[in-house]
């Protein structure tokens, strides 16, 4: 592993290495076991390079220097003092120190294998030369007097080489002291290094180290046993307990955590850093022969079997086939950059080569230099575009499947200039469907209704411009909505059909709810679509297949037991004429109606009531008064006239010639009215899946399509939603805000289609906070001026210590709750929002505690296991590694592998991993069945981990999956991320009723994909509104704080936004930093902010919005002026 600290001053660095200098004398002097020429402090790095010392021993007064900032300028010849720039908080440098597991020291120093000692120094020095590849960075001045980033491709370090940790124990280890600077090879000089990025490659850097080793160790012969987290892993044969014997310094370091109130298991890179220096004894240093004494008699005590692993790994690599090792390792590595680059394209639209490397070596387990390779590889079959550009130099990568939605998109909104279908087709006609729009509210409300001058102008855009795509940039709180509400009711009344979808099921159930436009998810909408298109198509299929079969006859239990028919009868000799037969299929007679005079009328009687009746069928129901009092007179009429005909008509039983020559005719008969309805069938069938094709829906309606929280959509759905619009000739509006968070797939669509120049209405003005407290509006306006730190400074906050964090959320809720039924609101809603999901988990379970002790909740608490959703990529879903790292304990299959013997639906219980081969080790929950599954191959799969959630009567809920349930008519399926109430529960399940009033029982086995819904993230509450909102920031969160979140989080309360937090300082830090989502066109240049488009549709629109100012004079003077104006939420 690879651990990082900061370096304060030259000469405190030099006290701690002094040993390992030349100049204190022999370099056996130091704490090197095994001598070599390789174990004194040396010279590394292209620094060391420039500098004509690299692999020259350290003299100790050059390293003070070096680390001061005093370098040979080798362009001049003189001495450069970074020092001496003023820049007090200039950092010394930094050390990052290797160490292999602990089995791998254990091997090379008691054992005596020094071919671990060797591939450990490799190692090393790959992970070093990656760290200086991507991590020399410097800031200098453009050309514009900005700060920019360069790549200067060259650090300076000393590597000094231990084998003891402080407690004497075998601990192989380099210390690689980084000097904090850099040679800039443009301007001849040397300056400070950029340390943050250093510290950001850290983790890259010991993935690098660990394929590395890993690599060189299985070329030695030895097996490894992977660690749960799918990186670490331990030279096989030698047991836990043998590795502890040895590792009382890791005990210190765990104990010192657990004493802190933290799992050790799960404690930060920075928590064992900090107690590593808290338990930081002065070291010991004792004789090598005495060290070397104590360890062998330790192991010896173990009865560990040292020199027989040595010996079998040595029989092993000498049995080795090289050749076919290097061609396994070179596969492996191009497998490795595929599966990298699949993995990183889901989330972003392009990324650096570091990255790609990172992700590469952690995916495959493979070596640094075999996966440059195999990217240069790529590159070569144009799998991967080389993009440059940015401001770093760093060498950045799209793919072509990246880059063709984003083109495509582009040109689609380009071709759908001019070429939209007006709505609405004047002036006159839009004023007046406002006007009665905003009657018909002011009446539903109580008081005046009308929309802004900015919403109204939306809305005119959506239903008026030419252009066929629209797009509405509203900020949080504006009404965007609103204004919806009118387009839907406008369009509608038109005889549009509109149609809504959003990225989250919450998002496309709040459009729904707040403008009545009928929404669902993109997935939803385009599987739906698919659906009812593919199941047209099959009823096509099979009418048609009736028809060429002469249209069959119905099943016998189709054919009703009485049939009555007038049929011309005839056998081969005999024609009977044509009469008015009633055949009883189940006493298999026939009958017919007598002659007389009598008998023909009452038969005409009973016809003409069919008719009649089969035409007011035909005409649908009534729907004026008048129609049906008309309506319920002729039925009472034909009701009549068929109940006389029936009484007056004489039957007669017909011969068996007659009764044979009746039935054939009655078969043909049939057949051919069969015939006719099937292809009335097929034409009425055929002309939905036309309709469907040619207008998204199947009567055929023009129809304007509605994607909501469109800044959440990744590039590849919107281009989806985009093609389809255009595809259907309808109209399409994307709706959303750039400034809340982007999407999680990859892409900043919504950005990207405002720069490719849709038709943009702007709603800035906002009414959510009309009645919020001043220091929350006062924070709003902060915001809005990009002020985002100003913004969290201003709201109302409680600074806590990090275990109380939860608690005090929890309490904070509670008191919110109170305070807002005190103020008569019967049904308050407050809500936690939430940085990180272990912040929203434990805020959920402690207010859920804390409700159920003050008996707001029913007294009986059940606990239900819950399946967490370990939020992994389809490429991390078919690595055993990225599984087990993630704690993957449960699978939950969505297709049948009969091979495997696996059902959909059937819950994988996992036992273990075989990381080297790419399994999975479980058994199918209820049947006991042990398997082995190949993720790659068997992959249609869902990941979890196994936790544990508390309920009780009356807790706020969420579906955190799409949950099926029920049979037959009582079947149901809950949407992902919707929000509910229990309201019955017991040992075996609950009952839960949802925020639209469904009402659905949950077995134990549902249970498991609901969750607490008290708190979320902010990603999950964007666009969600609240009367008040807690923002709970623990240290961790609060460092990954952003601009988004703060967006998002102090704009969601109509009432008041209170902080809980144990890391003020942090989250004022991190309030205003910006999260960029990647492009795979212009990168570094899309970065619009508020954007020049923003500004010039901005400009564009004040001329526009005066225009919607006289158009709507006529509404003003009809309402009274003075009276409060309601616009939107």
């Amino acid at each position: 592993m690879i651990t990082f600290h900061a370096i304060g001053s030259g000469s405190d660095a030099a006290s701690y290495h002094d040993r390992a200098f030349s100049a204190e004398g022999n370099v056996r002097d130091a704490d090197n076991y095994y001598m070599d020429e390789s174990a004194g402090a040396k010279w590394q790095g292209k620094g060391a390079r420039i500098l004509g010392i690299e692999g020259q021993r350290v003299e100790r007064q050059d390293f003070i220097d070096a680390l001061d900032g005093k370098l040979l300028n080798p362009e001049t010849g003189k001495v450069q003092n970074l020092a001496s720039r003023g820049n007090e908080d200039r950092r010394a440098g930094f050390d990052m120190s290797t160490a292999p597991p602990k089995s791998v020291s254990i091997m090379a120093l008691v054992a005596g294998d020094d071919r671990l000692i060797k591939a450990h120094e490799i190692a090393n020095a790959k992970a070093m030369g990656w760290i200086e590849e991507h991590g020399a960075i410097i800031r200098v001045k453009d050309d514009q007097g900005q700060n920019v980033k360069e790549q200067t491709g060259n650090l300076l370090w000393a590597t000094i080489r231990h084998e003891t940790n402080r407690n004497n124990e075998p601990q192989l280890h380099n210390h690689n002291v980084v000097m904090a600077v850099t040679y800039d090879l443009d301007r001849k000089t040397w300056r400070s290094l950029t340390n943050d990025e250093v510290l950001n490659l850290r983790n890259g850097a010991d993935d690098i180290y660990k394929a590395v080793l890993l690599q060189e160790i299985k070329r030695a012969g030895y097996e490894v046993e992977f660690s749960k987290n799918g990186r670490d892993f331990e030279i096989k044969g030698l047991s836990k307990e043998h590795l502890e014997v040895f590792s009382g310094r890791s005990q210190q370091i765990y104990d010192a955590i657990k004493e802190r109130g933290y799992d050790p298991e799960e404690a930060s890179w920075a928590m064992r850093q900090a107690a590593a220096l808290d338990t930081r004894s002065k070291k010991q240093e004792l004789p090598s022969g005495v060290l070397q004494e104590v360890w062998t008699q330790q192991a010896q005590a173990k009865e560990m079997n040292l020199e027989g692993l040595v010996g079998e790994s040595k029989e092993r690599a000498a049995n080795a086939n090289p050749a076919a090792m290097r061609e396994e390792e070179k596969r492996l590595s191009v497998l490795a950059v595929s599966e990298a680059i699949e993995h990183l394209s889901e989330r972003e639209q392009s990324f650096t080569v570091a990255q790609l490397e990172k992700e590469a070596v952690l995916m495959g387990k493979v070596p640094i230099e075999d996966v440059k390779v195999a990217i240069r590889e790529h590159r070569e079959n144009h799998v991967l575009i080389e993009r440059d550009g940015m401001p770093s130099g760093a060498t950045w990568y799209t793919t072509q499947k990246a880059l063709d939605p984003e083109k495509q998109m582009a040109q689609t909104i380009s071709e759908g200039k001019g070429q939209g279908l007006q709505v609405v087709a004047t002036k006159e006609e839009f004023s007046k469907l406002l006007g009665a729009f905003e009657a018909r509210k002011t009446a539903e409300i109580g008081k005046p209704f009308k929309l802004s001058d900015e919403q109204v102008n939306a809305a005119k855009n959506l239903l008026m411009h030419g252009d066929k795509f629209q797009a509405i940039q509203g900020d949080a709180g504006t009404g965007k909505t609103a204004a919806l509400e009118f387009v839907r009711e406008a369009a509608e009344k038109k005889g549009w059909a509109i149609q809504g979808v959003a990225t989250t099921s919450s998002a496309a159930e709040e459009l729904q709810a707040s403008s009545g436009i009928k929404s669902n998810t993109i997935a939803g909408f385009f599987a739906e679509r698919n659906n009812a298109s593919k199941e047209i198509s099959m009823e096509i299929e099979a009418l048609k297949h009736q028809i060429r079969q002469g249209a069959p006859l119905q099943n016998r239990e189709d054919i009703p037991r009485i049939e009555v028919r007038t049929l011309q009868s005839k056998s081969f000799d005999l024609n009977f004429g044509t009469n008015r037969y009633t055949f009883d299929h189940q006493r298999e007679t026939v009958h017919k109606t007598g002659g007389d005079l009598l008998s023909r009328v009452a038969v005409a009687m009973v016809d003409a009531a069919e008719k009649i009746k089969t035409n007011s069928q035909d005409a649908g129901e009534a729907q004026t008064l008048g129609g049906k009092l008309k309506a319920f007179a002729t039925e009472k009429v034909t009701n009549i006239a068929e109940s006389l005909g029936n009484t007056l008509i004489s039957y007669e039983k017909v011969g068996v010639v007659e009764a044979t020559a009746a039935r054939n005719a009655l078969i043909k008969s049939n057949r051919e009215e069969r015939m006719d309805k099937l292809v009335g069938q097929l034409n009425q069938k055929e002309a939905q899946l036309a309709n469907l094709q040619n207008h998204g829906n199947v009567v055929g309606k023009p129809t304007m399509f509605v994607m909501d929280e469109a800044s959440m959509t990744g590039v590849h759905d919107t281009q989806r939603f985009i093609g389809f619009v255009a595809k259907h000739g309808a109209r399409g509006v994307l709706q959303g805000d750039i400034h809340q968070h982007g999407s999680v797939a990859a892409g900043k669509a919504f950005e990207q289609a405002q720069a490719s120049g849709i038709n943009l209405s702007v709603i800035e003005q906002t009414k959510r906070f009309d009645n919020a407290t001043p220091q929350t509006q006062d924070a709003v306006k902060s915001i809005k001026g990009r002020g985002y730190a100003d913004a969290i400074a201003m709201l109302d906050r409680t600074e806590v210590e990090g275990a109380q964090l939860a608690p005090k959320v929890a309490e904070r809720y509670l008191a919110n709750l109170k305070e807002l039924q005190d103020k008569g609101i019967a049904d308050p809603t407050v809500a936690v929002v939430a940085v990180t999901n272990k912040d929203r988990k434990a805020a959920n379970s402690h207010i859920h505690d804390l409700l159920q002790a003050n008996n707001l909740l029913g007294a009986d608490t059940f606990a239900k296991e819950h399946f967490d959703d370990p939020q992994l990529t389809t490429a991390q879903k078919r690595n055993a590694s990225m599984l087990s790292g993630a704690g993957v304990d449960r699978l939950v299959f969505n297709q049948d592998y009969k091979e495997k013997g696996v059902g959909r639906g059937d819950v994988i219980i996992v036992k273990g991993y075989d990381i080297e081969h790419n399994r999975i080790l479980g058994t199918i929950e209820g049947k006991g069945i042990q398997i082995s599954i190949n993720p790659d191959k068997q992959m249609n799969f869902s990941p979890y981990v196994l936790d544990e959630r508390k309920y009780s009567v009356g807790d706020k809920i969420e579906s955190r999956a799409i949950i099926r349930g029920g049979q037959g008519r009582e079947s149901f399926v809950i949407k992902n991320g919707k929000r509910g109430v229990v309201v019955g529960l017991d040992g075996g399940g609950a009952v839960v009723r949802w925020k639209d009033g469904q009402v659905t029982p949950l077995p134990n086995k549902s249970m498991r994909f609901a969750d607490l819904g008290y708190a979320h993230t902010t990603i999950k509450d964007q666009g969600a509104t609240y009367q008040r909102m807690i923002i709970a920031a623990s240290e961790t969160g609060a460092k990954v704080f952003n601009r988004q979140a703060t967006y998002v989080a102090a704009t969601r309360a109509k009432d008041n936004t209170e902080i809980v937090t144990s890391n003020y300082e942090a989250l004022l830090k991190s309030a205003g930093k910006e999260v960029k989502k990647t492009s795979a066109h212009d990168m570094g240049k899309l970065d619009l902010g508020r954007g020049e488009s923003i500004l010039r549709a901005l400009e564009q629109e004040k001329a526009v919005i005066k225009t919607s100012q006289e158009v709507g004079a006529h509404i003003d003077k009809a309402l009274n002026k003075d009276a409060a104006i309601e616009q939107g939420r």
